[in-house]
């Protein structure tokens, strides 16, 4: 787009989705491991994601979002607004002790929540609109990376140091002021006005179905499915099994992460090399090849090698499927309707998430069964 080269539209949406996951990561993957360390269930640590309800229901305003589609800098100001509201909003949250008031912090970050899915809305929207068909593929690769970063310091470093730096409150406030910091480069980028022929309505979530769903919902199906197994789950899984904090963020956050990182830049470049087409294929491939090895740690096998080998690939294989997803996602979009048909889909794919979530659960609570019966 004219005034942004394509090397700020990538750095500027690695950024973007960088700042989504940044303290997010910390309240779904570090929250657990400090509550099981309290003395949680796992039953009671899975209460966690009700967190997520406002982003799951992001579609029902999505298209409110789309109104101001094409006027000048309509979705940078929602941005801006929205991801600063969530930065204060998570300030509060690090004066709230978990362990004295879990209920209070979970409302206050729902509470949260429902800011970043605005900005998230938006965000989606402006990759949509930014991003040629050329750009896309190595520019989602970058969206995907840069998503997993936030989780390599928000779930990862963050983890490691938090007694270091004072515990929860310090942590947070740390995670927020980052947060800020990331939003700089959304101050150099110009959205431009531009006409747009049909402005979003609450109809479009249901008209959206024409599109080409099925190949979106396959990798929604095992992306969300990889998540849940190597991130969520696991976690707690290793406080059982006598894993440090330290060692729990080196494994899944920073190994795993980084081999996210990774492949979502190998995938984005496949992508732009070979085609959408292409690379779907080669993600759904390796992760159906990967889902045996990582099937083995919720089932109870939490020795090292096990934990390693699913990290690494659990890493790897989300990475790869979410670079894939984003791409469909703005393939499927429609014009003036990008953030709402952008989001439709990121819904569906949470839902199925958040399903695949609940049966490895059950799968956990299983083993800690079997292995009290032995």
């Amino acid at each position: 787009m004219e005034g942004n080269s394509r090397k700020f539209k990538y750095f500027l949406l690695g950024s973007l989705y960088f700042t989504q996951l940044l303290p997010m990561a910390f309240f779904f993957s570090g929250l657990p491991v400090i509550m099981r360390k309290g003395g949680y269930s796992l039953e009671n640590i899975a209460y966690l994601g009700l967190m997520g309800i406002p982003y799951a229901l992001k579609f029902l305003w999505a298209p409110y979002i789309d109104r101001g589609a094409g006027n000048p800098n309509h979705y940078k100001k929602i941005v801006l607004v929205m991801t600063l509201g969530y930065a204060i909003i998570s300030a509060v949250a690090s004066q709230i002790d978990p362990k004295d008031n879990l209920l209070q912090l979970v409302i206050l970050l729902s509470v949260g929540l429902a800011f970043l899915a605005t900005q998230d809305i938006a965000v989606d929207a402006i990759a949509t609109r930014i991003l040629t068909p050329e750009e896309r593929g190595m520019g989602n690769g970058l969206q995907a990376a840069g998503a997993f970063s936030g989780y390599f310091f928000g779930g990862g470093v963050m983890l490691m140091v938090y007694d270091r730096v004072g515990g929860w409150a310090n942590s947070v406030l740390i995670l927020s002021g980052l947060l800020v910091v990331a939003l700089i480069p959304l101050f150099f980028f110009r959205e431009p006005a531009g006409e747009v022929k049909s402005r979003a309505n609450m109809k479009d979530i249901f008209t959206f179905g024409r599109v080409r769903i099925l190949p979106t919902l396959l990798v929604a199906i095992f992306s969300g499915i990889f998540l849940e197994v190597s991130y969520r789950k696991m976690r707690p899984l290793m406080v059982d099994a006598g894993f440090s904090t330290e060692n729990i963020g080196l494994y899944i956050s920073i190994i795993g992460m980084a081999s996210g990182i990774l492949a979502s830049i190998l995938f984005g470049a496949w992508m732009k090399k070979l085609g959408l087409r292409k690379g779907f294929l080669a993600s759904l491939v390796f992760a159906l090849a990967a889902f045996p090895a990582l099937m083995l740690p919720a089932m109870g096998y939490t020795a090292v090698p096990f934990i390693l080998g699913a990290v690494l690939l659990g890493g790897a294989c989300s990475g790869a499927m979410h670079a894939t997803v984003y791409a469909l996602y703005m393939d499927n979009g429609r014009e003036g309707k990008e953030g709402t048909d952008f989001t439709v889909q990121n819904a569906l794919a949470f839902f199925l998430a958040s399903g695949a979530g609940m049966l490895f659960g059950k799968l956990a609570v299983l083993s800690d069964f079997k292995s009290d019966r032995v």
